[in-house]
């Protein structure tokens, strides 16, 4: 994706290539540029595993997943 970009393909010809959204390229590029490392992708994402959800929160997921 980076070597794409350096060579002046559009955002949008690279996530049709990469089946992923234009969004994720130009979130991918921005970062490249503000820090030139190439950024790590797929690492600390998600809820962090110790923040247990508590009931409360469980039970809304409950009724959302219900729809």
């Amino acid at each position: 994706m980076i070597k794409m970009k350096k060579e002046g393909e559009g955002s949008s010809m690279i996530a049709r290539s990469l089946r992923i959204s234009v969004r994720r390229v130009n979130q991918v590029w921005g970062e490249y540029k503000d820090t030139e490392n190439i950024p790590i992708i797929g690492e600390n994402m998600g809820r962090p595993p110790d923040l247990p959800l508590s009931e409360h929160e469980k039970e809304i997921i409950r009724e959302v997943k219900k729809v």
